[in-house]
């Protein structure tokens, strides 16, 4: 019977850097929910041993796999799982139209349950900032009746 290797931290992700070329420390942080610190002294090591390489592009770092680097093959299915776009944009259609009228409360109400819709992080920190958006812009004035 033979061993299989751990998949490490790490190894998952190289695995993001390889599916995601060109990629910056804050796209990784965010897909898996971990400190600068920690992504950043991971991807300074993956650099040493060669599997990944880093470039500036005048802001920022970015990162992408070497060609030929050895890079485990494992899938990241929080990544790849999206949301269906037909529903999730006609909810968007939905809660943009509630903000043009100005019902902030109700929009982020909408931005809420369209949470539940998403299947991975980036979705759902991209239907959280614009929840909080709709809570501030209610707490910043009065809001009519809707």
């Amino acid at each position: 019977m033979t061993r299989q290797k751990r998949v490490t931290q790490i190894d998952r992700v190289a695995v993001f850097v390889a599916q995601n070329p060109g990629c910056v420390l804050g796209d990784i942080c965010e897909a898996f929910d971990t400190p600068a610190g920690t992504t950043g002294h991971q991807l300074r090591k993956l650099v040493t041993r060669n599997l990944l390489s880093r470039e500036h592009n005048g802001t920022q770092y970015t990162y992408a796999a070497i060609p030929g680097a050895d890079i485990p093959d494992i899938g990241l299915g929080f990544v790849s799982e999206k949301a269906d776009p037909k529903i999730m944009g006609a909810q968007l259609e939905e809660a943009k139209a509630l903000e043009l009228r100005g019902c902030w409360n109700r929009a982020a109400t909408k931005y809420a349950d369209m949470m539940g819709l998403a299947r991975n992080s980036h979705e759902i920190a991209f239907l959280s900032k614009l929840r909080d958006n709709c809570f501030r812009k209610a707490q910043s004035r009065r809001v009519s009746a809707c």
